[in-house]
């Protein structure tokens, strides 16, 4: 009688250390799973900075793009009055602009 229980008694410690082991591997894939999800966030936070980047750049583009275009048409209008230089500057202003456009697309395809 004593010892079935003695018996009894050791089998339910065994399971209960087996129980124990088990959580402690789940809890060790949790942890593991934890890592892994404060990785990724942090990378995605990197990539939303770079495209953030790519994004200011190709807006600083277009502003020099429409200064440019603003620039020549402001002297095709004063044609007559406007004197080589002006033109010639708002030329480089435009491809000053497309430039920089294709900056930030090379920055966004670089990715």
């Amino acid at each position: 009688m004593v010892r079935a229980r003695v018996r009894m008694v050791r089998a339910h410690v065994r399971m209960v250390r087996a129980v124990v082991r088990m959580l402690r591997a789940v809890v060790r894939m949790l942890r593991a799973d934890v890592r892994l999800l404060r990785a990724s966030v942090r990378m995605l936070r990197a990539c939303v900075r770079v495209l953030r980047a790519d994004v200011c750049m190709l807006h600083a583009g277009v502003r020099m793009l429409h200064a440019g275009v603003r620039m020549l048409l402001a002297s095709v209008r004063k044609l007559m009055h406007a004197c080589a230089c002006c033109v010639r500057g708002s030329v480089r202003m435009l491809r000053a602009g497309v430039r920089m456009l294709r900056a930030g697309v090379r920055m966004l395809r670089a990715g």
